[in-house]
Order: structure tokens, then sequence, then C-alpha cells
């Protein structure tokens, strides 16, 4: 699969599941796992201004993804700055829920994504 595809589904899966985001926690206690949730989307796997990367997904995904994206970016500025606070954030839940959302629509919930050999 796609490099490009594989990270977007790999951290989508990460913020829709709670589970996996304490596991996270727990797993790398140096990471500060809110500010990783954040920067993983949109510093580091999702570039909507690049085409290059948007040739990577369908006309159908791309649509749900920048539904997604907008929603998380419209929400992104009042998250707290550590993931204890995070975990119990109303509008973290709501992303979580918009991230389950996207899974659902693009049939990626329990797809295992993995780079071509």
């Amino acid at each position: 699969m796609d490099p490009k595809k594989v990270n977007v589904i790999n951290v989508l899966q990460l913020i829709a599941n709670v589970e996996e985001q304490d596991k996270y926690c727990r797993d790398v206690p140096i990471a500060n796992v809110a500010a990783e949730l954040i920067c993983q989307w949109f510093d580091d796997f999702f570039h909507p201004e690049s085409n290059s990367f948007k040739e990577s997904f369908s006309d159908d995904e791309w649509k749900i993804l920048m539904e997604f994206h907008h929603y998380y970016d419209g929400l992104v500025e009042k998250l707290p700055d550590n993931y204890e606070a995070l975990r119990e954030d109303f509008n973290w839940k709501q992303i979580v829920g918009k991230a389950a959302w996207a899974l659902e629509m693009l049939g990626w919930r329990d797809l295992e994504a993995k780079y071509d050999d």
C-alpha cells in the first residue's frame, strides 16, 4: 500500500481508539501524547496542500478525509496540551468520534495498513 495512505490510516486509527492512545501513553512515557496526536495528523502525515499526497486517495476517500480534517482543525486550538486532560476533554471525545466515523465510512476501521515490500 502507498506509504502516504498507510500513515493516514494508522494515525486515523490511533485517533479513533482511546485504548490505543492509553497504550501509547504507557509504552512511550517520555512522549507528550496529546501533542503527538495533533502533530502526527497536522504536521507529519496529512498534507492536504500537496497534490502528490492527494493522488494517493480516491475522490471519495479525499472528501471524507477532508471532512475529518476540517472538523479536527476547527477544534484543535481548544484542546488541552497534556494527555490526562485531553482524554477527558469534550472536544477530544468529539474528534475521536469523528475519526471513528471516517474509518467506518472509508472501510478502514479494522484494516491492517502495511507498506508495500
